[in-house]
């Protein structure tokens, strides 16, 4: 089967996750040292959130109802005030969310918060972000769920 047979959501996930994946590649090394702690203390990057907030901007823009449930969220970001970080992060993503603005990219990276439906897309933009920050094994982990089976991942 060609990339062309594939069903159109195989399809949308292949090239969201490889945009993720590369834009999480061409920032790593300037932006790997760009982290902050979560609540649970687990390091959230640059790559985390701008990978997020692209993923988020393609799926609205292919299949605008459908539901997202993500591992970041952008009100930590909000509440920090760090204008550095929400600047890179607005930065890397703005080439495919089509816009520079913090805010806009900020409320694609909510996108993502989401309760569980039916059906649902899942991802977790940097799924190792120990091993991204050591440039080691990482991956962007997209799935698509219905009726609680995973039918694309």
């Amino acid at each position: 089967m060609t990339f062309d047979q594939l069903p159109p959501r195989a399809q949308f996930a292949m090239n969201a996750a490889r945009e993720a994946g590369l834009l999480a590649r061409r920032i790593q090394h300037d932006t790997a040292a760009k982290r902050m702690d979560k609540d649970d203390r687990s390091p959230v990057t640059v790559a985390d959130f701008a990978g997020q907030a692209v993923v988020a901007k393609l799926l609205r823009d292919a299949e605008p109802d459908a539901v997202l449930v993500a591992e970041e969220g952008a009100a930590g970001l909000r509440e920090s005030g760090d204008e550095k970080m929400v600047a890179s992060i607005a930065g890397a993503a703005s080439a495919i969310c089509g816009t520079e603005k913090a805010d806009e990219i900020l409320g694609w990276i909510d996108v993502g918060q989401a309760d569980p439906a039916d059906a649902f897309w899942t991802l977790d933009p940097i799924d190792g972000t120990k091993g991204y920050f050591r440039n080691e094994q990482y991956a962007v982990a997209l799935a698509y769920l219905e009726g609680g089976e995973i039918q694309i991942g």
